[in-house]
Protein backbone atom coordinates (compact mmCIF):
# COMPACT_ATOMS: atom_id res chain seq x y z
CA UNK A 1 0.00 0.00 0.00
CA UNK A 2 1.45 3.41 -1.24
CA UNK A 3 -0.01 4.99 2.25
CA UNK A 4 3.47 3.95 3.77
CA UNK A 5 5.67 6.70 2.21
CA UNK A 6 8.58 6.29 5.17
CA UNK A 7 12.18 6.12 5.36
CA UNK A 8 11.86 2.36 5.49
CA UNK A 9 10.29 2.96 1.86
CA UNK A 10 13.12 4.99 -0.25
CA UNK A 11 15.10 2.18 -2.09
CA UNK A 12 11.40 1.71 -4.17
CA UNK A 13 11.61 2.97 -7.11
CA UNK A 14 8.18 5.99 -7.44
CA UNK A 15 6.06 6.32 -10.02
CA UNK A 16 4.22 10.10 -10.20
CA UNK A 17 1.55 10.87 -13.03
CA UNK A 18 0.52 14.90 -13.51
CA UNK A 19 -2.65 15.12 -15.17
CA UNK A 20 -4.13 17.58 -17.67
CA UNK A 21 -7.42 18.97 -19.35
CA UNK A 22 -8.00 21.88 -21.65
CA UNK A 23 -7.26 25.19 -19.86
CA UNK A 24 -5.23 23.81 -17.54
CA UNK A 25 -2.90 26.15 -15.41
CA UNK A 26 0.68 25.97 -16.81
CA UNK A 27 2.89 26.70 -14.27
CA UNK A 28 0.71 24.63 -11.58
CA UNK A 29 1.18 21.29 -13.90
CA UNK A 30 5.07 22.26 -15.23
CA UNK A 31 6.42 22.96 -11.92
CA UNK A 32 5.91 19.89 -10.33
CA UNK A 33 6.43 18.29 -13.49
CA UNK A 34 10.16 19.94 -13.98
CA UNK A 35 10.70 19.09 -10.62
CA UNK A 36 9.80 15.16 -10.99
CA UNK A 37 11.60 15.03 -14.53
CA UNK A 38 14.48 16.23 -12.85
CA UNK A 39 14.67 13.65 -11.02
CA UNK A 40 14.05 11.18 -13.45
CA UNK A 41 16.84 12.60 -15.54
CA UNK A 42 19.29 12.16 -12.59
CA UNK A 43 20.21 15.84 -13.16
CA UNK A 44 20.75 16.29 -9.69
CA UNK A 45 23.86 13.58 -9.31
CA UNK A 46 26.06 16.43 -11.03
CA UNK A 47 25.28 19.14 -8.44
CA UNK A 48 27.49 20.21 -5.51
CA UNK A 49 25.88 21.46 -2.77
CA UNK A 50 29.55 22.81 -1.17
CA UNK A 51 30.25 24.75 -4.12
CA UNK A 52 26.86 25.60 -5.66
CA UNK A 53 28.31 24.39 -9.35
CA UNK A 54 26.84 21.88 -11.40
CA UNK A 55 29.19 20.04 -13.18
CA UNK A 56 27.20 17.25 -15.80
CA UNK A 57 29.88 15.13 -16.20
CA UNK A 58 31.33 14.87 -12.89
CA UNK A 59 29.38 13.57 -9.82
CA UNK A 60 28.75 15.70 -6.80
CA UNK A 61 28.59 12.61 -4.76
CA UNK A 62 24.86 13.23 -4.34
CA UNK A 63 23.36 9.30 -4.77
CA UNK A 64 19.12 8.70 -4.50
CA UNK A 65 18.13 5.59 -2.91
CA UNK A 66 16.05 4.88 -5.96
CA UNK A 67 14.58 6.17 -9.28
CA UNK A 68 11.54 7.90 -10.13
CA UNK A 69 9.43 8.24 -13.28
CA UNK A 70 7.19 11.13 -14.33
CA UNK A 71 3.90 11.20 -16.67
CA UNK A 72 2.40 13.69 -18.34
CA UNK A 73 -1.84 12.33 -18.66
CA UNK A 74 -4.88 13.38 -20.23
CA UNK A 75 -7.86 12.09 -21.99
CA UNK A 76 -6.33 11.45 -24.83
CA UNK A 77 -3.39 11.54 -26.97
CA UNK A 78 -4.30 14.88 -28.75
CA UNK A 79 -1.98 18.08 -27.67
CA UNK A 80 -4.07 20.05 -24.89
CA UNK A 81 -4.30 23.71 -24.65
CA UNK A 82 -3.08 25.38 -21.42
CA UNK A 83 -5.70 28.47 -20.25
CA UNK A 84 -2.37 30.59 -21.42
CA UNK A 85 -2.34 29.17 -25.02
CA UNK A 86 0.32 27.27 -24.83
CA UNK A 87 -0.05 23.88 -26.00
CA UNK A 88 1.40 20.11 -25.01
CA UNK A 89 1.68 16.99 -26.18
CA UNK A 90 0.72 14.28 -22.81
CA UNK A 91 2.86 11.39 -22.17
CA UNK A 92 0.02 9.18 -22.39
CA UNK A 93 -3.84 9.09 -21.40
CA UNK A 94 -5.42 8.00 -18.35
CA UNK A 95 -7.53 4.88 -19.51
CA UNK A 96 -3.77 3.51 -20.84
CA UNK A 97 -2.17 4.66 -17.44
CA UNK A 98 -0.70 1.86 -14.86
CA UNK A 99 -1.22 2.33 -11.54
CA UNK A 100 0.79 5.49 -9.90
CA UNK A 101 2.51 6.00 -6.44
CA UNK A 102 1.49 10.19 -7.04
CA UNK A 103 -0.67 12.00 -8.34
CA UNK A 104 -0.79 15.70 -9.25
CA UNK A 105 -3.97 17.13 -9.67
CA UNK A 106 -2.98 20.85 -11.13
CA UNK A 107 -5.92 24.02 -11.67
CA UNK A 108 -8.12 23.83 -14.51
CA UNK A 109 -7.72 19.79 -14.44
CA UNK A 110 -10.98 19.06 -13.40
CA UNK A 111 -12.91 16.85 -15.57
CA UNK A 112 -15.38 13.94 -15.03
CA UNK A 113 -13.01 11.23 -16.29
CA UNK A 114 -9.82 13.13 -14.41
CA UNK A 115 -11.98 12.93 -11.02
CA UNK A 116 -12.94 9.09 -11.66
CA UNK A 117 -9.18 8.61 -11.94
CA UNK A 118 -8.46 10.27 -9.44
CA UNK A 119 -11.09 8.61 -6.84
CA UNK A 120 -9.63 5.71 -8.35
CA UNK A 121 -5.95 5.89 -7.84
CA UNK A 122 -6.75 6.94 -4.11
CA UNK A 123 -9.12 4.11 -3.50
CA UNK A 124 -5.95 1.85 -4.48
CA UNK A 125 -3.82 3.94 -1.65
CA UNK A 126 -2.57 6.32 -3.92
CA UNK A 127 -0.95 9.60 -2.55
CA UNK A 128 -2.33 13.29 -4.10
CA UNK A 129 -0.84 16.55 -4.44
CA UNK A 130 -2.91 19.53 -5.54
CA UNK A 131 -1.55 22.81 -6.32
CA UNK A 132 -3.45 26.15 -6.39
CA UNK A 133 -6.87 25.60 -6.66
CA UNK A 134 -6.93 21.59 -7.76
CA UNK A 135 -7.43 20.64 -4.55
CA UNK A 136 -11.15 21.61 -5.41
CA UNK A 137 -11.29 18.67 -7.00
CA UNK A 138 -10.42 16.95 -3.87
CA UNK A 139 -12.97 18.74 -2.05
CA UNK A 140 -15.13 17.30 -4.54
CA UNK A 141 -14.53 14.41 -4.06
CA UNK A 142 -14.81 13.97 -0.50
CA UNK A 143 -11.60 13.54 0.57
CA UNK A 144 -10.27 16.91 2.45
CA UNK A 145 -13.67 17.07 4.19
CA UNK A 146 -11.95 17.38 8.32
CA UNK A 147 -8.92 18.06 7.31
CA UNK A 148 -7.06 20.68 6.73
CA UNK A 149 -6.14 21.99 3.33
CA UNK A 150 -4.36 25.19 1.29
CA UNK A 151 -5.02 26.44 -2.23
CA UNK A 152 -4.88 30.02 -3.97
CA UNK A 153 -5.22 32.44 -1.21
CA UNK A 154 -6.99 34.62 -3.27
CA UNK A 155 -9.85 32.15 -3.95
CA UNK A 156 -10.38 30.90 -0.29
CA UNK A 157 -13.61 32.58 0.17
CA UNK A 158 -14.97 30.74 -2.72
CA UNK A 159 -13.47 26.95 -1.09
CA UNK A 160 -14.85 28.26 2.01
CA UNK A 161 -18.38 28.86 0.94
CA UNK A 162 -18.78 25.53 -1.36
CA UNK A 163 -16.72 23.32 1.15
CA UNK A 164 -17.48 24.25 4.74
CA UNK A 165 -16.14 20.61 5.59
CA UNK A 166 -13.08 21.68 4.81
CA UNK A 167 -10.77 23.66 7.43
CA UNK A 168 -9.70 25.46 4.64
CA UNK A 169 -6.01 27.61 5.81
CA UNK A 170 -4.69 30.70 4.07
CA UNK A 171 -0.77 30.40 3.53
CA UNK A 172 -1.09 33.89 2.01
CA UNK A 173 2.79 35.87 1.05
CA UNK A 174 4.05 33.07 3.58
CA UNK A 175 7.53 31.88 2.10
CA UNK A 176 8.25 28.90 5.09
CA UNK A 177 5.17 27.25 4.59
CA UNK A 178 3.79 26.57 0.91
CA UNK A 179 1.98 23.46 1.40
CA UNK A 180 -0.47 21.60 3.79
CA UNK A 181 -0.21 17.54 4.53
CA UNK A 182 -3.21 17.15 4.57
CA UNK A 183 -3.35 13.98 5.27
CA UNK A 184 0.01 12.29 7.19
CA UNK A 185 1.85 10.79 6.16
CA UNK A 186 1.83 11.85 2.82
CA UNK A 187 -1.41 10.22 1.28
CA UNK A 188 -2.85 14.02 0.66
CA UNK A 189 -0.26 17.07 0.20
CA UNK A 190 -2.69 20.50 -1.07
CA UNK A 191 -0.07 22.97 -2.00
CA UNK A 192 -0.89 26.46 -2.07
CA UNK A 193 -1.20 29.30 -5.26
CA UNK A 194 0.24 29.00 -8.18
CA UNK A 195 3.80 28.44 -7.94
CA UNK A 196 3.89 26.75 -4.70
CA UNK A 197 3.34 23.10 -6.50
CA UNK A 198 7.15 23.59 -6.72
CA UNK A 199 7.70 22.95 -2.93
CA UNK A 200 5.25 20.31 -2.72
CA UNK A 201 7.02 17.91 -4.88
CA UNK A 202 10.18 19.23 -3.35
CA UNK A 203 8.75 17.66 0.03
CA UNK A 204 7.85 14.54 -2.32
CA UNK A 205 11.48 14.16 -3.53
CA UNK A 206 13.34 14.59 -0.09
CA UNK A 207 10.73 12.37 1.34
CA UNK A 208 11.17 9.46 -1.13
CA UNK A 209 14.36 10.00 -2.27
CA UNK A 210 16.59 11.86 0.54
CA UNK A 211 17.12 15.85 1.37
CA UNK A 212 20.39 16.17 -0.21
CA UNK A 213 18.63 15.12 -3.93
CA UNK A 214 15.75 17.28 -2.93
CA UNK A 215 18.17 20.23 -2.14
CA UNK A 216 20.26 19.53 -5.20
CA UNK A 217 17.16 19.60 -7.65
CA UNK A 218 16.11 22.97 -5.59
CA UNK A 219 19.27 24.31 -6.80
CA UNK A 220 19.37 22.89 -10.20
CA UNK A 221 16.10 24.80 -10.99
CA UNK A 222 16.95 27.74 -9.19
CA UNK A 223 13.99 27.91 -7.01
CA UNK A 224 14.66 30.71 -4.49
CA UNK A 225 13.03 28.97 -1.40
CA UNK A 226 14.43 26.53 1.06
CA UNK A 227 13.28 23.09 1.53
CA UNK A 228 10.73 22.98 3.87
CA UNK A 229 11.39 20.98 7.46
CA UNK A 230 15.06 20.21 6.16
CA UNK A 231 17.67 19.64 8.98
CA UNK A 232 20.96 21.27 8.58
CA UNK A 233 22.53 17.56 9.74
CA UNK A 234 20.86 16.42 6.23
CA UNK A 235 22.74 19.31 3.97
CA UNK A 236 26.35 18.19 5.26
CA UNK A 237 28.32 20.88 4.36
CA UNK A 238 25.41 23.31 2.60
CA UNK A 239 25.15 26.82 3.52
CA UNK A 240 22.68 28.93 1.50
CA UNK A 241 24.26 30.59 -1.97
CA UNK A 242 24.62 33.97 -2.15
CA UNK A 243 21.20 34.97 -3.54
CA UNK A 244 19.34 33.41 -0.94
CA UNK A 245 21.13 35.19 1.50
CA UNK A 246 20.81 38.21 -0.33
CA UNK A 247 17.01 37.63 -0.60
CA UNK A 248 16.21 36.84 2.96
CA UNK A 249 18.03 39.91 3.85
CA UNK A 250 16.14 41.94 1.97
CA UNK A 251 12.78 40.64 2.95
CA UNK A 252 13.70 40.44 6.70
CA UNK A 253 14.10 36.49 6.65
CA UNK A 254 16.10 34.54 8.95
CA UNK A 255 17.32 30.81 8.19
CA UNK A 256 17.48 28.02 10.50
CA UNK A 257 17.88 23.87 9.37
CA UNK A 258 16.91 25.08 5.92
CA UNK A 259 13.73 26.64 6.47
CA UNK A 260 13.71 30.47 6.03
CA UNK A 261 11.41 32.30 8.99
CA UNK A 262 10.31 36.29 9.29
CA UNK A 263 12.80 38.23 11.69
Amino acid sequence: MLALLSATTLTANRTVAVVIAPSFYLIDAMGPLDVFRAVQLKAYAGVNLTTHEWHGDVPGGIVANGSLRVDLLAESAAPVRASDGTVVTPDGTLAAAPHYDLVVVPAGADTPAIRQFVRAHYARGGALLSVCVGSELLARLGLLDGREATSNSLLLWRLRRDYPAVNWVSLRDRVDRRFVVSEPPLRIVTAAGVTAGVDGALHYVSTWLGTQVAEAVREYIEWPLALEGAEASELSGWEPGPAMSTARDGLGLGFVGGTLYAT
